[in-house]
């Protein structure tokens, strides 16, 4: 029984030793796969080549309109206050000349014509001693009394030839009696308030039927027929632009037309830190209040490359390429735009990163990839 279990044990042990030395055999005969070495990863990084050029400075704001001119109407005399040709109502629209009121003038046309008739008395008794010691001036004096009418102005004063027919007429009052017509004529005029230029009533704070007192507001009016544009620009560009500049405005109704600045302040707003520039435009397709796109096209005789804006990081460095390394540089920045900046400084052929990156330094060796546009 001893034996046979011996035998078995031996047979076993026999077999594992067998199978363990055919298993190395195999293994040994099998070639193991060449080691892959380290191979050095690539990074890629997209360059423009720079290329200096005259530059020419594009850039848009928002504006808003506004009438180049608002006048406040007021009357200068007192009296009833009687319509015109136009409805003096908020929103009517008129054109220069017409009668925006009138003032009644009743008292003032007889008070003038009053006084025209005391001129033509005076100059009546005066005529016959003109023929006698003026002969010589006496035509334009008769011409000069003949031309007066009650229902017109008055004519021009006649020019003295002497200091002693200056003496004369003086002394008769006549130079007095004609400059007090002449100033109540002015005061008469008042009482027809006209429109200065096309435009539109904004408001009215006096009815038809009230009475109006001197220096009393009756409402506002605006120009229409040209208008001003405020355009708020950050000071950066505000330095490129100047009076007489065109600028091309836009609007959402498709307005297309070419403006003109005609001032531009010289403060900051403190609210906004913008600078206003005004943009005078004569056209009636845009109304005071609504809100247009102003582009500024500005030549100069700077030169400078042109990049994409991702070109500058976030701490304001510029990236070159330069015999696959890597460099960064301090750059000249002439101006950052929404899409672009311009550099100046540059050397023509310089490649440029125009893309951000992450995880690649300065010194990194890099492979560009050059972009045309």
């Amino acid at each position: 029984m001893k034996r046979s279990r011996l035998i078995q044990l031996a047979l076993f042990f026999g077999i594992l030793i067998v199978g363990l030395f055919s298993m190395n055999v195999l293994i040994g005969s099998k070639k193991m796969p060449p080691k892959e070495e380290n191979k050095e990863i690539v990074k890629y990084l997209k360059v423009k080549k720079a290329a200096n050029t005259d530059i020419e400075y594009q850039f848009s704001y928002t504006g808003r309109v506004l009438s180049s001119e608002i006048v406040t109407v007021s009357s200068e005399v007192n009296g009833l206050i009687k319509r015109g040709n136009v409805t003096f109502k908020m929103g009517e629209n008129f054109r220069k000349g017409d009668v925006l009121l009138r003032i009644e003038d009743a008292k003032s046309l007889a008070s003038l014509k009053s006084a025209k008739s005391g001129l033509l008395t005076n100059m009546s008794k005066i005529l016959p001693d003109i023929e006698i010691d003026f002969p010589e001036q006496f035509p334009k004096w008769q011409k000069f009394f003949g031309a007066i009418d009650l229902n017109k102005k008055l004519p021009e004063f006649p020019e003295f030839e002497t200091d002693k027919e200056k003496v004369f007429m003086a002394s008769r009052n006549i130079l007095t009696d004609y400059f007090n017509i002449v100033q109540q004529e002015i005061t008469y005029s008042k009482h027809t308030i006209r429109a200065p230029f096309n435009g539109s009533i904004v408001e009215c704070t006096a009815e038809v039927g009230a009475v109006a007192n001197p220096g009393a507001m009756l409402g506002k009016i605006i120009r229409t027929d040209m208008l001003e544009i405020d355009v708020p620009v950050n000071v950066q560009d505000r330095k490129l632009v100047k009076v007489g500049d065109n600028c091309r405005i836009m609007n959402n109704n498709g307005v297309n037309t070419v403006g003109k600045i005609s001032r531009i302040a010289g403060f900051v707003d403190t609210q906004t830190q913008m600078v206003s520039v005004f943009v005078k435009v004569n056209t009636t397709d845009l109304m005071k209040g609504e809100y247009i796109k102003a582009n500024f096209n500005v030549q100069s005789n700077d030169k400078g490359v042109v990049l994409p804006r991702e070109s500058i990081d976030k701490n304001g460095m510029l990236y070159t390429i330069k015999d696959g390394i890597l460099n960064q540089i301090v750059p000249d920045i002439m101006r950052i735009g929404d899409d672009d900046v311009i550099i100046r400084g540059i050397a023509d052929g310089t490649m440029v990163v125009s893309e951000s990156f992450i995880n690649i330094n300065a010194g990194d060796k890099v492979s560009p990839i050059e972009v045309k546009n």
